[in-house]
């Protein structure tokens, strides 16, 4: 049997080392292929991936040891480099689905069914946005993944807990809607609507019989309810 080269030994370790890098890479592009709303791939991360082959490659074709570690150390910084470009993907990507939220439904019909969602969950998020920032300006690639990792961990429990809640918050949003269309404010809007109506109409046509000026008042306050209490269903 041929005897292991001190040159084999050194990139079978490096290599070694490189696989467990990839594995946690692999990890957040899974994360990112799952949890990404917009389901497009991370062009950077690939491109990244990319050269990091490239360079593992030219680490096999040299023959000094400087030369082998530059091409590995060169390899890690690309791996890393993907990762954290996924992570800013899938973080980004998490926070917008939690804010669009409460646009399909109402914040109060969210905090009553997950109160965490007032509690936790938006202050978290309004923290990591500003985290987005600081951790961009770090250096150290290893430092932004590893300040991203747990942080994915929590965002990934938040929204999958929201999605649970989701179809409960629907309904207490149907009950909100209903409930603000037969509120007083649009109940009196609706009778100032039918009042002014009428009063036009009498105006225009003074000879109109009483029961058509009836049904003209009702088919206006119909139309006129159906407005404004849409739009103020809406704004719930």
């Amino acid at each position: 049997m041929a005897e292991v080269t001190e040159r084999e030994q050194l990139i079978c370790g490096k290599l070694t080392e490189l696989s467990d890098i990839y594995k946690s890479v692999k990890h957040i592009f899974l994360l990112v292929e799952y949890y990404n709303g917009k389901k497009g791939i991370v062009v950077s991360s690939v491109n990244e991936l990319r050269s990091a082959f490239d360079h593992v490659m030219r680490a096999m074709t040299k023959a000094e040891k400087e030369g082998i570690l530059d091409e590995i150390e060169s390899a890690r910084k690309h791996l890393y480099r993907a990762a954290y470009d996924a992570c800013e993907v899938i973080v980004l990507d998490r926070l917008e689905y939690i804010e669009s939220l409460k646009n399909k439904v109402s914040f109060k019909a969210l905090a009553a069914v997950y109160p965490q969602y007032a509690t936790e969950v938006l202050p978290f998020a309004a923290q990591l946005k500003k985290e987005i920032v600081e951790v961009r300006q770090v250096d150290d690639l290893v430092v932004r993944v590893k300040e991203y990792e747990d942080k994915i961990t929590k965002l990934i429990e938040y929204s999958e807990m929201l999605e649970q809640h989701m179809p409960a918050a629907d309904k207490i949003k149907d009950k909100e809607e209903v409930s603000a269309m037969f509120s007083p404010t649009v109940l009196a809007a609706v009778f100032g609507v039918v009042l002014v109506a009428t009063a036009i109409l009498v105006g225009v046509f003074p000879n109109l019989p009483i029961y058509w000026q009836a049904i003209a008042g009702l088919v206006v306050g119909f139309i006129a309810f159906g407005l404004i209490g849409r739009k103020r269903g809406g704004n719930v």
